[in-house]
């Protein structure tokens, strides 16, 4: 069972948390709804506890669907604790107090009632669909929390076991009292509250269709004004428009006059120093021109003095190269002469050289005889 405490604690615990959060998120939602003098287009969509991985617990604003858990969850840890403890208890309410039941009912009804009459705070001209369900949903939430926990959650699953352990560890009180006339007792307030319930829920039906009704009166009155007025502020848009489209093609027409008249003064100025300008140039082509014939002419006559100077030195040259080579042609005349000479000179010698041969083998042969 030691188990079980740990576990129960531990469900104590986060209840807890969801309830602290439950309660600072409707603080904070009733300072702002308070400020705003009841304007919920001034809220945010949703409140935000101090914690906020629990704000998805946070779905009414009279915290009876946190609250009815939290308080089982007490109840629960202190019977396991009692049987931990060897603590002996009645096992008729048992781990709860006497009236537990009619008292998370009442805390339902509280909450349905709540859902209802928060809605009297509102401003009707702003109230809208989203604020209608916020109290729709406090008044039903608070109210399924209540019936689940008593009808499903408390006397099928955790009174039946409970009992069973305190039964088995032999800690149940003999001094139990009439069980069937608390029973029975109990089935008879169950049924009113049953019927208070039903009877509550039919005039939070009527109330809320009736809300609606009026809000989608006020809403139609609203949507017709705002068209009225819509259409006006459109006419006379329109009418502005038209006088600021005309007096702008007005002015967009002066300045393409004025700009034309620009562009062709600006055009004869730039024609006028252009020809300007041309002449000048023209002028000072010729003065070029001038100079560049006369420099041509002088270098011209300097070439041909220097072409006929050239010619005499090169006849000169000439000249002396005809005599040169006149000279030299006699002088080989000559020396061809001479060569002739030199020719018969050796060939009478070599005649008297056979002669003398001659002359020579006779006497030889006169001698050898």
């Amino acid at each position: 069972m030691k188990k079980y405490l740990m576990l129960a604690w531990a469900a104590v615990a986060f209840t807890g948390a969801a309830f602290a959060n439950n309660v600072a998120a409707i603080v904070k939602w009733w300072m702002k709804f308070a400020e705003t003098g009841g304007d919920t287009a001034a809220l945010h969509a949703g409140a935000r506890g101090i914690l906020p991985w629990l704000d998805w617990s946070v779905v009414d604003y009279s915290a009876v669907t946190t609250m009815i858990p939290f308080l089982g969850c007490v109840c629960i840890a202190r019977g396991i604790g009692k049987i931990v403890s060897g603590k002996k208890c009645r096992p008729d309410s048992f781990p709860f107090f006497r009236g537990a039941d009619q008292f998370n009912v009442a805390l339902g009804l509280f909450g349905t009632l709540w859902g209802i009459i928060v809605i009297g705070y509102f401003q009707l001209d702003k109230v809208t669909m989203a604020d209608l369900m916020q109290c729709l949903h406090t008044a039903l939430f608070s109210t399924l929390a209540a019936v689940v926990w008593v009808f499903m959650i408390d006397h099928p699953v955790i009174r039946p076991w409970l009992r069973r352990k305190l039964v088995e560890s032999g800690l149940s009180d003999p001094e139990t009292g009439d069980l069937a006339g608390a029973v029975e007792a109990l089935a008879a307030k169950l049924k009113s509250a049953v019927e208070e319930f039903d009877k509550c829920e039919r005039e939070l039906e009527a109330g809320l269709r009736g809300r609606l009704e009026d809000f989608e009166r006020s809403f139609a009155a609203q949507l017709a004004a705002s068209k009225e007025s819509l259409d006006r502020r459109l006419d006379e848009a329109e009418r502005r428009f038209a006088a600021h489209q005309e007096a702008f093609e007005k002015s967009i027409a002066m300045a393409q006059e004025v700009s034309v008249k620009a562009i062709n003064d600006r055009n004869a100025e730039a024609d006028v120093a252009f020809s300007e300008r041309q002449r000048r140039y023209d002028a000072e082509l010729e003065k070029r021109i001038a100079a560049y014939e006369l420099e041509a002419a002088d270098r011209l006559s300097a070439l041909r003095l220097e072409n006929e100077q050239e010619r005499e030195r090169h006849r000169g040259e000439t000249k002396s190269l005809s005599e040169s080579v006149e000279q030299a042609r006699a002088e080989t005349r000559k020396a061809e002469e001479a060569r002739a000479e030199a020719v018969r000179s050796a060939e009478e010698s070599n005649a008297r050289a056979v002669r003398a041969e001659n002359k020579l083998s006779s006497i030889r042969s006169a001698f050898d005889n």
